[in-house]
């Protein structure tokens, strides 16, 4: 990590679930899965 370039996507391929880059790789979208909390998971079944 000591080059200061490039962290920004290694940190968003670390904590999102999906990343994709378009064919000219100047745009990414980023989709990230929300977790139903425990009060939740518990009401449903």
């Amino acid at each position: 990590m000591e080059k200061s370039s490039g962290r920004g996507l290694l940190l968003i391929s670390t904590f999102m679930d999906e990343v994709h880059h378009n064919a000219q790789g100047n745009e990414i979208t980023m989709s990230k899965r929300a977790v139903a909390n425990k009060q939740e998971k518990q009401a449903q079944g």
